[in-house]
This record gives C-alpha cells, sequence and structure tokens, in this order.
C-alpha cells in the first residue's frame, strides 16, 4: 500500500492521507504516513488497521501477529 493515498472523514471535514513507507518494530507492522497539506509531519500507524479500514484488494486481510 506503499505510495497509495486514503481519505475518510472526521468532525465532518474531509482527511487526505498518503502512505510513505512500511517498517516493522516489536514483531508488528507500521506505516508511515503524511497529509499531503503539511508533508513534513510524519505518522506512524498500525498497517493491520489501516489495511482493515482502506483495503484496496478483494480478499481478507490477515492480521500478522509477533511470535512468541
Amino acid at each position: 500500500m506503499i505510495n497509495r493515498s486514503f481519505s475518510y472523514s472526521e468532525n465532518k471535514v474531509l482527511v487526505k492521507r498518503k502512505v510513505i513507507a512500511e517498517y516493522f518494530q516489536y514483531g508488528r507492522r507500521f506505516y508511515t504516513i503524511i497529509d499531503p497539506a503539511n508533508p513534513k509531519r510524519e505518522i506512524p500507524a498500525l498497517a493491520d488497521e489501516i489495511d482493515k479500514r482502506f483495503k484496496t484488494v478483494p480478499g481478507k486481510i490477515k492480521p500478522r501477529h509477533a511470535k512468541r
């Protein structure tokens, strides 16, 4: 989902975000997201939650959990 943009409504305001990178930390997958209006501010987000909410491919998203 890198270089994909998505938008959602938050308090009746349309919010646009763009995924610029993906990384792993503590056994979980994260995305680095920016606001196109303010590209200097990077926001980390849990990738599985973003995929569930804005998935672009058919099928079921399987969560990736850390192996213990």
